[in-house]
């Protein structure tokens, strides 16, 4: 007996809250310059962080799933069932259309 089907799930997410640290953390030491102050005026952070600038979004990920299965009865004692699955995750995008990447190490 042949068998087959899909699965398709779709996943969304919104959140409206603007969280604390959105334009991001750097910190400063003088690493760079034997002085704090300066490294800020040079724009060299000892290190930094960012979270995404842009709030109010909605995101969205799908999941699909396709399968075939088979059953084949050899003999009344001997079944076999075998199959193929294939699935799809999408990348998580935003409603908007927009992305950005981040590079700590650059801090760019």
């Amino acid at each position: 007996m042949l068998k087959f089907g899909g699965e398709l799930r779709t996943y969304s997410r919104f959140d409206a809250q603007v969280p604390n640290e959105n334009f991001g953390s750097f910190e400063f030491d003088g690493a760079f310059s034997n002085d704090a102050y300066a490294d800020f005026l040079l724009g060299l952070p000892l290190s930094s962080t960012r979270l995404n600038p842009i709030v109010d979004r909605k995101l969205t990920s799908k999941e699909l799933g396709l399968f075939i299965t088979d059953t084949f009865k050899a003999t009344s004692k001997l079944t076999l069932d075998f199959g193929l699955r294939w699935d799809r995750f999408s990348a998580t995008t935003y409603d908007d259309g927009l992305m950005f990447n981040w590079d700590p190490r650059l801090g760019t």
